[in-house]
């Protein structure tokens, strides 16, 4: 009932089976706080436990997940004091995009900024008619791309498979993919991406000749479009993923957010149109050493989907 009245009917968090999938089964066992004024339920925050690898050294954070509070109860620090409660059970804490609230809550507890998203979109073909200059934006977009394609690297071919493949699990255990500050285990693949409540997705394994170079996870979204969600491979490799992503991929757009800008010349350089947006990846720990080597790296993170697109 609290999920109904505070985020309403048709949200996303009210959809049957979503609550049992994003925190029964998921595979790092999360952590629900309640608050409560005497039997009345005003506030919520929800945790999902990750492994953060930072250097050679392992150490437990969290994001947090449908933290809410009553409008009635709101600026009497009840947000406050759930953030707190992570750090105190956390090494670190974690927020990949925030509301506007939230973010100035972080802001105003000294977290730190980590990265900052953008949007990335490519026309793959001939844009369908529409209003004057936006389709003229998206003409620009495709013959840039055309020209850009064929100058691509030779060899390069995909293939495509519902959800995700044993054989990227297996390549995941033989550490195929590359280095990452969030680890992955198989089991967060298979409730990621098969038991997902209301997306079906696909993964696309990109090979040069008989060389695996990476794969990449991807859904069509209600418009056709092919939205890419999280991208595994060798940081190397990156390059040669997104152009063979790009080029075989049956679909009239491909569209994402990535944080992070080492890689944000790869998109441009293959003709995609860069899109600045207001969501950020912030960090913060009670550990002065573990906060500086937070700020330390560069931060690459796909924003996976939105939930509006359902």
């Amino acid at each position: 009932m609290f999920l109904w009245r505070q985020f309403g009917a048709d949200s996303v968090q009210c959809l049957p089976n979503r609550f049992e999938w994003q925190f029964e089964r998921y595979p790092g066992g999360s952590k629900i706080y309640l608050c409560f004024d005497r039997d009345r339920l005003i506030g919520q925050c929800c945790f999902l436990p990750v492994t953060l690898q930072l250097g050679s050294e392992s150490v437990s954070a969290a994001f947090s997940i449908d933290t809410m509070v009553d409008p009635e109860y709101r600026r009497r620090g009840i947000g406050e004091r759930f953030h707190q409660i992570r750090l105190d059970n956390f090494q670190v804490a974690l927020s990949s995009g925030q509301s506007e609230a939230n973010a100035q809550l972080y802001q105003k507890m000294g977290w730190r900024v980590l990265g900052r998203y953008f949007e990335y979109r490519l026309m793959r073909w001939i844009p369908k008619p529409q209003r004057p200059r936006a389709f003229l934006r998206d003409l620009v977009d495709y013959a840039r791309f055309q020209v850009r394609s064929r100058r691509g690297t030779k060899n390069l071919r995909t293939v495509v498979s519902p959800d995700c493949p044993d054989e990227l699990h297996n390549r995941l255990d033989r550490g195929e993919v590359g280095e990452a500050f969030i680890k992955v285990e198989r089991g967060y693949l298979t409730w990621r991406y098969r038991e997902h409540p209301y997306f079906k997705y696909m993964s696309i394994q990109v090979f040069r000749g008989s060389e695996w170079l990476g794969a990449c996870v991807a859904r069509l979204t209600s418009t056709g479009c092919c939205r890419v969600v999280d991208c595994y491979c060798p940081r190397d490799n990156f390059p040669a993923v997104l152009e063979g992503i790009a080029r075989s991929v049956d679909a009239p757009c491909i569209e994402g957010a990535l944080a992070g800008s080492p890689l944000r010349e790869h998109f441009v350089a293959f003709g995609f149109r860069i899109l600045s947006t207001q969501q950020q990846i912030m960090g913060s720990s009670k550990d002065q050493s573990i906060r500086e080597e937070l700020s330390r790296h560069d931060w690459l993170m796909f924003g996976g989907d939105s939930d509006n697109d359902r």
